[in-house]
């Protein structure tokens, strides 16, 4: 019988965690390759809310959080309207801003000027046909783009950068979509 110190239970505890995470972002991966086609290297377009999340608890680079979190090569993005925004701000979100200046910019498909949330919902549209992943803390954004099919969330929380699971409704969606496919068709009837 071997007696382990509360360090080392700690240890084992932290570990087993980290791979149930692991696990968890794997599924959730393989569920968006398979039903929408995602493939690496993955498309995350980030908002400056979670670009300031993850600079104020000192993770550093956005793209190397993302990149470690999806366990592959990770192009990040942000749009112009989300620089505009961050330009606008105090002093203190300084580091913010050149944070978010490091990631590439996508070209917004409309030239009207408006929020970083707007410009996000404008270029994944009602389809995400771009198979882009949407790094944001916005609440009421994350709401929208959970109805709409084929958009991965990702967030910052306490413990780290998570990736949400698929609703039930985008998992009744697929599920509909591939009974359609696989149904008996009206020429075979």
């Amino acid at each position: 019988l071997r007696v382990c110190s509360r360090a080392a239970r700690c240890w084992r505890d932290r570990s087993s965690m980290r791979i149930k995470r692991h696990k968890a972002v794997r599924k959730t991966l393989r569920f968006f390759h398979v039903n929408f086609g995602f493939r690496e290297p993955y498309k995350v377009l980030v908002d400056g809310n979670f670009v300031h999340a993850v600079v104020a608890s000192g993770n550093g680079d956005v793209e190397a959080t993302l990149s470690k979190l999806l366990m592959g090569n990770v192009r990040a993005f942000t749009t112009r309207h989300t620089l505009h925004e961050l330009q606008g701000m105090d002093r203190e979100y300084r580091a913010t801003l050149e944070g978010a200046r490091r990631l590439e910019r996508h070209k917004c498909s409309h030239d009207k000027a408006q929020t970083a949330a707007e410009a996000i919902k404008g270029e994944i549209g009602d389809r995400n046909e771009s198979h882009f992943f949407v790094a944001t803390q916005d609440k009421d954004l994350q709401r929208y783009l959970s109805k709409v099919p084929a958009v991965p969330i990702i967030f910052k929380t306490v413990n780290g950068v998570s990736l949400q699971k698929p609703g039930v409704g985008l998992q009744n969606y697929v599920k509909r979509a591939s009974e359609a496919k696989m149904g008996v068709q009206d020429y075979e009837k």
